[in-house]
């Protein structure tokens, strides 16, 4: 009967191990998708700034 209780036990602690380790999988992988569309959003804002600028005529060209 006490083997059947320490396995219980055993058994217990390694699921919560795994499911605290599974829990922590998935907020590094929202952190790091979350980080990846803060970058996106960063490169498209960049590149639309880089159009506009290659698009628009030159405000003070022949002003010198």
């Amino acid at each position: 009967m006490r083997m059947i209780m320490k396995n219980k036990a055993m058994v217990s602690t390694v699921l919560n191990f795994v499911r605290m380790f599974v829990n922590k999988l998935e907020l590094e992988k929202k952190k790091a998708q979350k980080e990846a569309e803060n970058v996106k959003a960063k490169l498209d804002v960049s590149k639309k700034e880089s159009e506009n600028l290659l698009s628009s005529p030159q405000r003070n060209a022949g002003t010198k």
